[in-house]
């Protein structure tokens, strides 16, 4: 997923005013946990200079983890009123940096935000797989625990 995500943002990026680019770069070396709750989606935004990069793994200490639905995600990006303070939306860690991304992400090129909306069904497609993957990792999980459970009754019995 993050081959398809990673290279949007930063062509959204490229589309940003000197004073955003100027904005994100200040955030250089920042590292944002970035979850999508329902979906069991945890990523690491890491920004270098003018570049975001996508991680599934960061061993450090993460700036600012930010908590959301992928639908408040969608209408935050798609929307130029964006807001840190979103009843659907928890932030923890320096504020400051969420802050700064959602006023970055409010100056993106209107014609961007028009090909996301175009992109729309894929993102659908990609968000509705990663329910599908997360729920039968769940089913699996309950599975699996219910053969444990099982087999330790027959130990018992």
């Amino acid at each position: 997923m993050n081959l398809i995500i990673e290279p949007i943002i930063n062509q959204a990026i490229s589309l940003l005013d000197k004073e955003s680019l100027d904005a994100l770069k200040k955030l250089s070396g920042k590292i944002i946990r970035f979850e999508l709750n329902s979906i069991n989606i945890n990523k690491y935004i890491f920004i270098d200079n003018q570049t975001i990069l996508l991680l599934d793994q960061y061993d450090g200490e993460e700036d600012v983890h930010i908590s959301t639905t992928p639908f408040t995600l969608l209408r935050l990006l798609l929307e130029s009123e964006t807001s840190a303070n979103d009843p659907d939306m928890k932030i923890s860690g320096d504020i400051s940096i969420a802050q700064s991304m959602f006023n970055i992400i409010k100056n993106i090129d209107w014609e961007w935000k028009q090909k996301i909306k175009n992109q729309l069904p894929t993102i659908k497609t990609i968000v509705k797989r990663a329910e599908m993957e997360s729920f039968l990792n769940q089913v699996d999980t309950l599975r699996d625990d219910f053969e444990r459970l099982e087999q330790r009754v027959q130990k018992l019995t």
